[in-house]
């Protein structure tokens, strides 16, 4: 059974909300692509995309063209994220909500009780 599920979600529950902010540049002549291609530019990380039709290239800060593991990485959170920024957010709040959890259940059991819920005040 999972009692806390709804009131701390999962960052997996999240993993859709994680994607990248884009700003999304005007068409413009690439040398990389030799023809027009966009620049997508997520506000949040600083990553950069080169996008030309189907194809991406990933940049680095500098705008020029990464390649090797790094690349693949930052490929792979084009379309669906997580942007690394957001991502590390996510999995910051669900650990303080983790740690949170057992503190707040305990508070809930050492709340006091009212012995006169329910009873009419007494009247002489």
């Amino acid at each position: 059974m999972r009692l806390w599920a709804r009131h701390f979600p999962s960052q997996e529950r999240y993993q859709g909300g994680l994607r990248h902010d884009f700003v999304i540049g005007p068409l413009s002549d690439s040398p990389l692509f030799k023809r027009k291609a966009r620049l997508y530019y997520c506000i949040r990380c600083d990553w950069r995309f080169l996008v030309c039709g189907t194809k991406v290239a990933v940049l680095d800060e500098k705008g020029l063209a990464l390649a090797g593991t790094q690349a693949s990485a930052r490929f792979n959170t084009f379309q669906d994220g997580p942007c690394p920024v957001l991502a590390a957010f996510a999995s910051e709040m669900e650990a303080e909500a983790q740690s949170a959890r057992p503190h707040r259940a305990l508070r809930l059991l050492r709340r006091p009780q009212r012995s006169d819920c329910g009873k009419q005040p007494h009247r002489p």
